[in-house]
């Protein structure tokens, strides 16, 4: 059994999306103890997730992610030359973005995935199994966000390859923990600059959202992405129902082009514990998968999947004051796993937590 904890990478990736995170965070002032933050009274939502098929007891494919996320405040809220005021202008030309009636804002994501074939101890590595691959990447979003529909534009840039440190990550994982250490590394996919760009539309369909009773809401979802990483579209929906259910869009992994994130573009509820519940099910129709179809523009690894696949994300998100906790089983058939392998399922954590300003 393979166990992958989140750990650093010592990569430079994630060193500059730092600075770029925190000279966000610093241009709206520091953290205070306010409990229950009003519309225009935090900075934002600072996330960490960690995802892993071990979860689940089913270890195989895309075996590990971990990530940190940073989602911003209504970008009004902001000073004039704050990053976040600066990033909505430059996408201004953007449907929705900086329109009348739409609140904008930017988020920021660091993180690292990993992908191994099912028998890590074969040298080379069976062809008919998922290759060694190691991802790392920056997501940089800005949203177009109002009570009925919201707008998500995202860049990715990254590297695919030995420059992702994930074999350095993982054997030192599981020397430390004992685990078997995998021995195809030197077959994993070469070093490649990844550019992807990806948007997402979510409706909203049904809220109920009275004070005092059983909320809920159903959204549906559709996109796609285009790029080196990841080419095709999708389709879905995601139904939430709680109590103190915020209005925002859902705290689904997609697999296809990003990775788990808390999108809040709202203040949590005004009361210290609220929840919700929430199962979704979207559909996807996949061109293009860099870690199973391999380098783009020279030899490398690959091995078939499937074209048309579905992902069930079933979860829970509980909220304390300013922290927020979620919970989210994923259930892929096909999306990144291999059409002669088993699903490619896996489990996620996500803490968020609300910053203030002054």
């Amino acid at each position: 059994m393979r166990i992958d904890p989140f750990a650093h990478s010592r990569r430079c990736g994630p060193r500059v999306a730092a600075i770029l995170l925190l000279l966000s965070i610093c241009g709206s002032g520091p953290l205070q103890g306010e409990s229950e933050p009003a519309a225009a009274d935090y900075a934002g939502v600072f996330s960490f997730y960690h995802e892993n098929d071990i979860y689940l007891s089913d270890d195989s494919n895309y075996t590990s992610g971990f990530g940190f996320t940073w989602v911003s405040n209504d970008e009004a809220t902001y000073g004039e030359r704050n990053l976040v005021r600066r990033m909505v202008r430059g996408g201004a030309f953007l449907p929705s973005v900086g329109d009348a009636g739409f609140r904008s804002f930017v988020s920021f994501n660091v993180g690292q995935e990993m992908y191994t074939p099912e028998d890590i101890t074969a040298v080379p590595p069976p062809p008919d199994q998922q290759p060694y691959a190691g991802v790392i990447f920056l997501d940089t979003a800005v949203y177009g966000h109002s009570s009925h529909e919201m707008d998500e534009y995202t860049l990715r840039l990254g590297c695919v390859g030995p420059c992702s440190g994930a074999e350095q990550l993982q054997r030192a994982i599981h020397e430390r923990v004992g685990s078997p250490i995998p021995q195809g590394w030197e077959y994993q996919l070469g070093n490649e600059i990844i550019i992807n760009l990806d948007y997402q539309h979510y409706q909203r369909v049904k809220r109920k959202a009275e004070r005092g009773n059983v909320q809920y809401d159903v959204t549906w979802r559709g996109g796609g992405g285009f790029g080196n990483y990841y080419i095709g579209a999708n389709l879905g929906i995601e139904v939430r129902v709680g109590y103190g259910l915020p209005d925002s869009y859902g705290v689904s992994g997609r697999r296809s082009s990003g990775a788990s994130s808390f999108v809040a573009a709202v203040p949590p509820p005004r009361r210290v514990w609220w929840g919700f519940g929430f199962a979704g099910l979207q559909g996807f129709a996949v061109g293009r998968f860099l870690p199973t179809d391999g380098n783009t523009f020279k030899d490398s690894p690959s091995v078939e999947r499937d074209d048309f696949t579905g992902n069930l994300t079933t979860g829970f998100v509980v909220g304390y004051r300013r922290f927020v906790f979620s919970w989210t089983l994923n259930n892929v058939s096909g999306l990144a796993s291999l059409s002669n392998s088993s699903d490619d399922d896996f489990g996620a954590l996500t803490f968020s937590f609300y910053f203030s300003k002054r």
